[in-house]
């Protein structure tokens, strides 16, 4: 029951993202042309909209380790930017360290794993005050329009 509980709020409806989770191009062009992205393993991203925001999230598994950049997200608002300044953070599913910033010279470090020690991590949108909405982190989606319905800068 608990990893079930994992994917959906306790009435049974199932959290998840906007879009399918796909893989990032750099898997494609790692596999076409042997350079570009991680050695090994596959990287995935997916996002959830609520408004005119987007929440990322991002799935490593049996990679040696990659520097997960702005432009290997899918599907990005048109007014999203990620030049420096405090715009997005980046962090780890299960919070071994804080959110990060986020841009295109603070990649999120994906760290080596295998096939069962995968990693999780997501992508936020940091608001003009300073705060940011990270979500129900026991989820593995954690913000979801099925929870989430709204959010007002």
């Amino acid at each position: 029951k608990a990893i079930v509980m994992l994917t959906c709020a306790r009435d049974g409806r199932i959290l998840k993202p906007t879009k399918p989770m796909r893989a990032i191009d750099k898997m494609f062009t790692r596999a076409a042309f042997g350079s570009g992205g991680p050695a090994n393993g596959s990287v995935w991203t997916t996002h959830t909209r609520i408004g005119n925001l987007q929440w990322h999230h991002i799935f490593s598994v049996d990679i040696p380790g990659f520097d997960f950049y702005p432009e290997d997200l899918l599907d990005l608002p048109e007014n999203a930017s990620f030049s420096t300044g405090p715009s997005w953070v980046g962090y780890d599913h299960n919070m071994t360290s804080p959110p990060q910033p986020f841009d295109s010279s603070h990649p999120v470090k994906l760290p080596s794993c295998g096939k069962w020690d995968f990693g999780l991590y997501h992508v936020a949108p940091v608001f003009p005050n300073g705060w940011l909405l990270m979500g129900e982190m026991a989820k593995l989606v954690p913000v979801a329009k099925q929870r989430i319905r709204s959010v007002a800068e």
